[in-house]
């Protein structure tokens, strides 16, 4: 990834990874942004929003795989894989000071309001909350498969747990 000049005159920025390639899956981390999801599907449960029924995924494969495989492979790829960095690399040419956190914070907004013809004001917003989480590991990781994987983990367990209520799908 590019690096441009910093703030501080010499110093480097480099927009799209910390250098931290390892592994999701030996990131203690990325280890526990997977637990948080049962344990919110768990307080989404407890909140009053009714379980589903999960054989729907059966009768209805295609659309399963829609919501929890090819729809958050390609929302990471637009929104980590293209806009964050882009997002990134403006923000560090213009100075301003932390561009990833920045950038991840702008996406996550972009993300979200991408949701809002589908979703119910309250669904959307709450979807900035595991955004800023795909768009760290997007940096953590310096590539988008970590954020493709969890996105698809987290829509898998909510789409089975709760059916396609209050998704607008």
């Amino acid at each position: 990834m590019p690096a441009l000049n910093g703030p501080g005159g010499g110093a480097q920025v480099t927009i799209g990874t910390r250098g931290d390639r390892r592994h999701a899956w030996r990131d203690w981390q990325f280890a526990a942004a997977c637990a948080a999801g049962p344990v919110a599907w768990w307080a989404m449960a407890r909140g009053g929003i009714p379980i589903g029924d999960p054989t729907w995924a059966w009768r209805e494969p295609w659309h399963f795989v829609w919501l929890s495989l090819l729809l958050p492979v390609w929302e990471e790829w637009v929104f980590r894989g293209w806009m964050q960095p882009l997002v990134a690399q403006g923000i560090a040419r213009a100075r301003w000071p932390s561009p990833r956190l920045l950038a991840n914070l702008a996406t996550s907004l972009a993300f979200a309001a991408m949701h809002l013809p589908s979703h119910p004001v309250a669904w959307a917003a709450a979807v900035v909350v595991p955004s800023v989480v795909f768009g760290h590991f997007r940096d953590r990781h310096g590539h988008v498969g970590s954020a493709m994987a969890l996105h698809a983990f987290y829509n898998a367990g909510y789409f089975l747990l709760f059916g396609r209520f209050g998704s607008g799908h």
